[in-house]
């Protein structure tokens, strides 16, 4: 397969997404937890990958985020953004990954995770 008959491809499913699942430390997040010194977790989110979502958002694309971890800050970044689904202190991501799926069986999906075992255990539908 040439390299554009390759890109072709790509772009078509990319045309069929309708739904982004997004882990959060380390995709929304650089990876690093800081705790102050009262024992509160502090995270830092880029204002690109907001705006990213954003986009995402107006042009059609729910967004989704799944993480392991639970925190009132991604709870707070998500309704900043307009993300309504959010699942969080999900052991199982791949069984997380399901349900979000099935809550939208309508729509293609795909998903951006921070490591490669979550990546390897959850198959794309576009």
């Amino acid at each position: 397969m040439s390299a554009a008959a390759s890109a072709e491809g790509a772009a078509e499913r990319a045309r069929r997404v309708r739904i982004m699942i997004f882990d959060v430390d380390g995709i929304m997040t650089d990876g690093r937890l800081y705790y102050t010194s009262a024992g509160e977790e502090m995270k830092a989110f880029h204002t690109l990958d907001g705006h990213g979502m954003k986009m995402l958002r107006e042009a059609g694309i729910e967004v989704a985020l799944l993480t392991a971890r639970k925190s009132a800050m991604v709870t707070r970044r998500a309704r900043e953004l307009g993300i309504e689904r959010v699942m969080q202190g999900a052991a199982d991501k791949h069984a997380g990954y399901r349900e979000l799926l099935a809550a939208c069986a309508d729509r293609k999906s795909t998903r951006l995770n921070s490591s490669h075992t979550d990546i390897s255990r959850m198959p794309s539908s576009a």
